[in-house]
């Protein structure tokens, strides 16, 4: 694998890409991004990782200019005018990769990796590149799920009528193939192209692709997956006992801004 560094793409959709006009929406979702995903993801860039960072074909002034302010003078990340989708995920990888060889992998912009996670990455493809594999997918099963904040689960709500008080927790959570759990191995002459499609589906896409497929139990914690008030979906999905933590042991592990 030559001296291990191991390109690798991250995509993530940006602050709504511009569908979403709703001012308190995008005000919450960049309080989100500063507190969760930013610091963890900076943390990560090195010169053969790169973040292509989706604002949406027709984003907001006030996402456009938020982003430039953070973004625009570090290297390896790219404001892209593009949706976030597996082709356009694909076209810079292509264009930017300084090897065949590459690796994708997708994050939202309210979720965090811990500080090891490109090195877990590159250790893992180095084992597949080394046995001559060079097209797989490698899912990350274990992470954790963690609710921010004490709050009112509307997905809940929405379905019963009842109003249910979560409370702040921090859980084990085993998913295999959740969004920001897996990464694709591939080369330039035969990429993955359905890379941001919904992540249950990601399996039967690789299998149909000729794409071998590996379910890694380690890392334990390979993802933190963040649940609030913005989610769309309902707000507490791991059975397993909550843990005992501290935003201070979450930021020196994951990266996010404990303040």
């Amino acid at each position: 694998m030559g001296d291990g560094q191991l390109p690798i793409f991250i995509a993530t959709p940006f602050i709504g890409q511009g569908d979403i006009h709703n001012e308190e929406w995008i005000d919450g979702r960049i309080a989100l991004f500063e507190a969760v995903t930013k610091n963890s993801l900076l943390n990560l860039i090195d010169e053969n990782v790169h973040w292509l960072v989706f604002l949406g074909r027709e984003p907001l002034k006030k996402v456009v200019e938020y982003a430039e302010s953070i973004f625009s003078e570090k290297e390896n990340i790219h404001l892209l005018r593009a949706r976030h989708s597996s082709e356009n995920v694909t076209e810079n990888a292509i264009e930017l990769s300084s090897q065949d060889y590459y690796a994708t992998v997708i994050i939202a912009d309210d979720d965090a990796w811990p500080k090891n996670y490109i090195a877990t990455i590159r250790e893992k493809a180095k084992l597949l590149l080394d046995n001559g594999d060079q097209h797989a997918g490698v899912t990350f099963a274990n992470g954790l799920e963690w609710v921010m904040a004490d709050q009112v689960d509307i997905h809940f709500l929405q379905k019963s009528g009842f109003k249910l008080l979560r409370k702040q927790n921090l859980v084990e959570y085993r998913y295999p193939w959740l969004g920001c759990g897996f990464f694709i191995l591939q080369t330039k002459d035969r990429p993955f192209n359905s890379l941001t499609i919904a992540h249950p589906m990601i399996p039967s896409k690789l299998k149909q692709g000729g794409f071998t497929m590996h379910i890694s139990e380690e890392p334990r914690r390979a993802w933190l997956y963040n649940r609030h008030q913005l989610s769309a979906s309902s707000l507490v999905k791991s059975e397993s006992e909550p843990l005992n933590f501290s935003l201070l042991e979450l930021e020196e592990e994951f990266g996010i801004d404990a303040t």
